[in-house]
């Protein structure tokens, strides 16, 4: 799936997995759960993509669940990645699979049609 991984952490469990989604209020379309069941989370070219399987960082499940408390993340929405730039976040649309940039004031812009079509562009 990756190439040049920095940094990475094995794949997490269904009961893991189950603990996002109960959050989310839904499922985690297929592609995302091969890569938390593959990586767990990595690091890749200075990016570092959420994930589960570590409670100190770039845990997609605090993440989310921040985001939605702090600043009404719908909970269709699953934070994929910090962007760093005014605040924006890449998140994962559990309804169409799809990948968006999304911003705490409410901005929501598509930016590929799915999690593989993101990491296969993006990284």
């Amino acid at each position: 799936m990756f190439k040049n991984i920095d940094n990475s952490i094995p794949g997490v469990s269904s009961e893991q997995i189950s603990q996002l989604e109960e959050i989310i209020e839904g499922e985690l379309p297929l592609d995302y759960l091969e890569y938390l069941k593959q990586y767990g989370f990595v690091s890749l070219q200075g990016r570092d993509l959420f994930g589960l399987g570590n409670d100190k960082f770039f845990n997609t499940l605090k993440e989310t669940k921040g985001l939605q408390d702090n600043f009404n993340l719908k909970k269709t929405l699953v934070a994929l990645e910090n962007v760093g730039t005014q605040s924006m976040y890449l998140v994962l649309n559990t309804n169409n699979g799809s990948v968006y940039e999304w911003t705490p004031s409410g901005n929501l812009k598509k930016i590929y049609n799915s999690f593989k079509e993101f990491t296969e562009k993006d990284f």
